[in-house]
């Protein structure tokens, strides 16, 4: 686990921050490899995402980072769901101390 949040009072539908002080440690991704992550909410959560076509997909991208769809896991690891997914979410990573924000995909 790299971060926690606790989202508990927040509005429904809204994009919501897990900001930079939830993470636990700095997370690099070297030049050229793929790393993935794993959002996870309770049971009674919900991540907004959307139907995508499949793993080699690009959701977003500019010229240091790509965003791919992926699987769709129930929680707690109960079993993935048919077919690939899009996280509509916004990614924010730093690049030699610059601040870079991939805007969401809907």
């Amino acid at each position: 686990k790299v971060a926690e949040q606790d989202f508990s009072g927040v509005s429904a539908w809204t994009m919501n921050e897990i900001p930079e002080t939830s993470f636990s440690q700095t997370v690099e991704i070297p030049a050229g490899s793929k790393q993935a992550f794993y959002v996870t909410l309770p049971s009674t959560g919900q991540v907004l995402v959307a139907a995508g076509t499949s793993s080699s997909a690009i959701v977003s991208e500019d010229d240091n980072l790509r965003l791919y769809e992926g699987p769709l896991a129930a929680h707690p690891f109960a079993g993935l769901a048919n077919g690939y997914f899009v996280w509509n979410g916004e990614m924010t990573y730093m690049k030699e101390g610059a601040t870079i924000n991939l805007a969401p995909t809907n």
